[in-house]
């Protein structure tokens, strides 16, 4: 069962791709909502939905709303939409903190990925001020942070415990940021959206990181 689940998750992947490449916004939004609840019913289907991580799940279904609230046009939307997004990478960290322990001989490294992040998602939100609503600049900023955050629980996680799960699911929070960069650009950076085809990189890499997050825990082999 779980490799027809895959199977059709790919395949609506695939539409829902083509429709943000030739970007049609009508055909997208039919295909949008399908994405998390077929990863959900993959990853039960895969582990046994008795032995699905609650917190995973919960992230998944905050994701799955933040992208229902990111559907209509408008920044009201959006900025609920990056609420919805920003509770998830929060269960994210629980996650990864509950699955691995501190190490203090890891720190220099985390010191120098923390560098990267927090200055990736400084310069984005620096380059985009201008172009945003004021009161999105500092919103954006605090979601950035956060989701560099979780980046960083995930790398933490992946040096504590290593292993092929634990480097899908960092390949997975990396997708996840990249992905959010390049939806700040598309959205408020002029030509933004030619140079990404709209949506079609944005949807990609989430698909993605969503797809390595939920393979990576099966992996792992991580229930409640």
């Amino acid at each position: 069962m779980h490799i027809v689940l895959f199977i059709s998750l790919m395949i609506v992947s695939g539409i829902h791709l083509y429709h943000s490449w030739i970007d049609d916004f009508q055909k997208r939004r039919y295909t949008k909502p399908l994405l998390m609840p077929m990863i959900i019913l993959y990853y039960g289907a895969s582990v046994g939905f008795e032995n699905v991580n609650l917190l995973l799940l919960c992230a998944f279904i905050t994701s799955w709303i933040g992208d229902m609230l990111l559907i209509p046009r408008g920044n009201q939307w959006f900025v609920m939409g990056g609420c919805s997004f920003l509770i998830s990478h929060l269960l994210l960290m629980a996650l990864f903190a509950t699955q691995s322990h501190v190490d203090w001989n890891f720190l220099p490294c985390l010191i120098l990925a923390a560098v990267i992040y927090y200055g990736i998602a400084v310069v984005l939100v620096v380059r985009l001020w201008e172009h945003m609503p004021k009161k999105m600049g500092p919103l954006m900023g605090i979601y950035m942070l956060t989701n560099g955050t979780m980046n960083m629980f995930a790398l933490a996680h992946l040096l504590a415990v290593p292993g092929v799960g634990s480097a899908f699911m960092y390949a997975g929070a990396l997708l996840f940021f990249f992905s959010d960069c390049v939806l700040g650009m598309v959205r408020f950076t002029p030509g933004g959206g030619a140079v990404f085809k709209r949506h079609f990189a944005v949807m990609l890499t989430y698909i993605l990181s969503q797809v390595f997050l939920v393979q990576g825990m099966i992996f792992l082999g991580i229930g409640k």
